[in-house]
């Protein structure tokens, strides 16, 4: 991305546009960061899956809980809107486990652009479906009769939390972030327009909450 960003200033292009990225140390340096935004990267899809450091290990994510939410800042603070991707229901995780997500989220609002959390499904030949008892799943059976042509599977667990608990959570972690959900029908052309006068914004040095609830409302009364 930093060549990249580089390439663009070099060129003198007005080239605005996103990425998906992980959680990487990288993001740590704001001098990167601003490079970045400055070569017209408008929004990040970080995604983060958990904030639960146990669960991120169990999937072998590689990427530690603690940077999170200095790689949100630093991206923020350069003018980089984010998505943060993330579910609950990984095969054992448990009900408090699940609320770290949340807490992450609210602890750290102020740099979060976007969230809205998803849940876990088991994809036919998905590393967990191909090795079950490594993540704690007792039974895997097709969602459908038509076996052959389902790409997702039912499973039950030896611990963590049931399908019924994991449901509840899912609405329960939707229902105390609503407010970073502003952004979810938008699509990719209008978010980069978003992404662009957010940037502006944040060199006028126009950080932190109310300046993402601004944007939620420039984003109401200006795009169709």
């Amino acid at each position: 991305m930093g060549k990249l960003s580089k390439e663009i200033l070099t060129r003198g292009l007005d080239i605005q546009w996103s990425s998906y990225a992980r959680f990487e140390r990288a993001f740590l340096d704001q001098e990167l960061c601003r490079v970045l935004a400055a070569g017209g990267l408008r929004m990040l899809y970080f995604g983060m899956e958990s904030a639960c450091q146990r669960i991120l290990d169990l999937m072998q994510k590689g990427t530690p809980k603690e940077i999170f939410g200095d790689v949100l800042r630093n991206t923020a603070e350069a003018g980089i809107m984010n998505m943060v991707l993330y579910f609950v229901g990984f095969p054992t995780e448990t009900y408090d486990e699940a609320l770290e997500s949340m807490r992450f989220l609210l602890e750290h609002q102020d740099h979060v652009t976007y969230a809205l959390a998803g849940r876990f499904m088991l994809e036919q030949q998905s590393p967990i479906y191909q090795a079950p008892e490594k993540f704690g799943i007792s039974e895997i059976s097709p969602l459908s009769k038509k076996a052959d042509l389902t790409l997702i599977y039912d499973y039950k667990t030896n611990a963590g939390m049931t399908h019924e608990e994991i449901q509840q959570m899912q609405e329960h972690i939707n229902e105390r972030t609503r407010h970073l959900h502003s952004l979810q029908l938008l699509n990719r052309s209008h978010l980069l327009l978003l992404g662009k006068e957010y940037a502006s914004r944040q060199c006028a040095h126009e950080k932190g909450a109310g300046a993402l609830a601004q944007m939620g409302m420039w984003a109401k009364h200006r795009i169709p």
